[in-house]
């Protein structure tokens, strides 16, 4: 008896959780300027460009899961970003527990929820503006991850999948890859392109914003040395 009535008491509230999470959303403002749109709906990513001011914010507790499980947690992506979710079938089935305790913007809740899910190796890809995948990360590599129009101080600190094109500034791509390697985090995330001194990252944006900021280091290093 305690068995089931333990097993009741988490499904309702998951359940509670998921049409909290739902209601919150449904009445949510719709302010701001649009980051893309379609048949004039504003759809969302994890790595829209930051609107300060123009922002939807969603208050403390809108993202709310206790022990939700994967479909549920989709089902919330997509009410946020707008966009129709596409999901393989071979995904993990993790149980995620969630809140968020400070207000957040919708890409800001993406980004988290990015974070929640890569780290049941789910990995959230946005496919130009109304599709989002789902997909388990060693599928990562083979999909178009999307390539953000942000500084480097503007990406996110969060699991969110991305592609940034870096062009070396005196340094060869062979030289800089042992150096990047224990930062990447995704499966083949390093690829160079040896005639164009150009080095392509596949990987979450926190990682990606890491091997940057590295890269940056080592090419100041580089010019120190050969200005003396």
């Amino acid at each position: 008896m305690k068995t089931i009535s333990a097993f009741l008491s988490l499904a309702l509230g998951t359940l509670v959780g998921f049409l909290a999470t739902h209601r919150a959303l449904a009445g949510a403002p719709a302010g701001g300027a649009p980051q893309k749109q379609i048949d004039g709906l504003r759809t969302y990513s994890s790595l829209d460009r930051p609107e300060p001011g123009k922002e939807d914010v969603l208050p403390p507790g809108t993202i709310k899961f206790q022990g939700a499980g994967v479909v549920d947690v989709l089902k919330v992506y997509q009410s946020l970003s707008g966009r129709m979710l596409i999901s393989s079938e071979n995904l993990p089935t993790p149980a995620v527990t969630l809140e968020n305790t400070h207000p957040l913007t919708r890409r800001e809740a993406l980004q988290l929820l990015d974070t929640a899910l890569a780290q049941s190796g789910i990995t959230m890809i946005p496919q130009g503006a109304s599709i989002i995948k789902a997909v388990p990360l060693a599928q990562a590599p083979t999909e178009s991850a999307p390539i953000p129009d942000l500084t480097p101080e503007q990406l996110p600190e969060s699991l969110s999948y991305m592609t940034y094109v870096v062009e070396l500034k005196g340094l060869k791509p062979n030289s800089i890859l042992p150096v990047l390697m224990p930062f990447s985090k995704a499966p083949s995330s390093l690829v160079v392109h040896v005639d164009s001194d150009l080095l392509i990252i596949r990987d979450y944006s926190a990682n990606v914003r890491r091997m940057l900021y590295i890269l940056q280091r080592v090419e100041r290093g580089h010019k120190a040395r050969l200005s003396e």
